[in-house]
């Protein structure tokens, strides 16, 4: 028996628990993401009391209705942990937000909604102070160069030919030439591949389907037992199971990125050790949104070592990459980022002398 979010026993479950909370707490924590407004709640209330059912029926329906017991109990379980007060998937504030927030960073006077609404995007605290992704949203206008400034990231200026395809193959192109690393573009997929591959079998132990996200572990209240289950000879099996699997990575969405053969993938995951693997899957229990994006385009091996390598054109940092790439850094990772431009060059060079700092 299916209900849809907003049936009378959602409704239930949502002014239960926001009688057990507070309705006050309840809804700074959540936002408008589990009911739309104090309003609705109120009327949501008058909806249940209205509703008698002889008991028979009403076993019959709550039997009926464990998806939706579910449903309710995991954005309860996030609603208690604040997990609905903002997301950071968007990578812009929206034209809404954006002027608000502009005004606020210049000292200008804000109306108390307009102050709710910086506080449930996450840019602001409740005593008005600037966090973190707010700060990440401020550099996110600079230039590339100062962005690498203030993050302590190598900038490097490269002069390409002209030529067809990604911009990133013509810099990978000049690093295979210029350096004994082997480098790869993968982007994103470290998290995305690389991760979730460590994370299926523990989500598979708890109970979770392979496809379940972090998001559904937290939702379930399950954070400690996954973190218990990742242990060191956990990890080392699964490098054991992916070696005899003969594991690859394809670039499935065709736009260009690097396939991987099991020994590349074996070295990646050694060169990245278990302890830091570790700190990514433990920070994606509190922030699970952070790790999955901002990583650099282009990976690079070096013997039993990794580095990165970000590149741009016209773009500057993104601000999933000016949150990432601090807690790379922080794991003792190096990223170093290059500023592209296409002009014309003699065939047999890749980048003029002196136009970029070796590695």
């Amino acid at each position: 028996m299916a209900f849809h979010i907003n049936s009378i026993f959602y409704k239930y479950h949502i002014v239960k628990a926001a009688d057990e909370m507070g309705v006050d707490l309840f809804l700074e924590l959540t936002g408008s993401h589990l009911v739309p407004s104090r309003r609705a709640l109120k009327k949501w209330r008058i909806d249940i009391e209205s509703v008698v059912l002889p008991m028979p029926m009403r076993k019959t329906i709550f039997s009926g209705c464990e998806h939706e017991i579910q449903n309710a109990n995991r954005r309860i379980c996030l609603a208690k942990k604040g997990f609905h007060q903002f997301s950071r998937g968007p990578q812009d504030l929206s034209n809404f937000i954006r002027p608000i927030f502009n005004r606020k960073l210049a000292g200008e006077k804000l109306t108390k909604a307009e102050i709710r609404s910086l506080e449930l995007h996450g840019l602001i605290h409740a005593d008005g102070a600037i966090t973190p992704i707010g700060n990440s949203y401020k550099v996110v206008s600079l230039t590339t160069k100062t962005q690498c400034t203030m993050l302590n990231i190598p900038f490097h200026e490269l002069r390409v030919g002209v030529r067809a395809g990604r911009v990133e193959h013509a810099v990978m192109g000049y690093l295979r030439e210029t350096t004994d690393v082997r480098w790869f573009f993968i982007e994103n997929y470290i998290y995305g591949f690389f991760v979730q591959k460590l994370t299926r079998s523990i989500f598979d132990q708890i109970g979770l389907a392979v496809y379940h996200q972090t998001i559904d572990v937290i939702s379930r209240d399950l954070e400690a037992q996954a973190l218990e289950l990742f242990t060191l000879d956990y990890f080392n099996s699964q490098l054991e199971q992916f070696e005899k699997s003969g594991m690859s990575f394809v670039d499935s969405e065709n736009i260009g990125f690097t396939g991987m053969g099991t020994a590349d993938i074996l070295q990646v995951y050694r060169a990245i050790g278990y302890e830091r693997f570790r700190t990514i899957i433990t920070h994606d229990f509190k922030e699970p949104i952070v790790f999955s994006w901002g990583w650099p385009d282009l990976l690079g091996l070096d013997g039993e070592t990794i580095r990165f390598v970000e590149v741009k054109q016209n773009d500057t940092m993104t601000v999933s990459q000016i949150e990432t790439f601090p807690r790379i850094l922080a794991m003792g990772l190096s990223i170093d980022v290059y500023k592209v431009q296409y002009g014309r060059t003699r065939p047999s060079e890749s980048a003029p002398s002196g136009t970029i700092a070796p590695l």
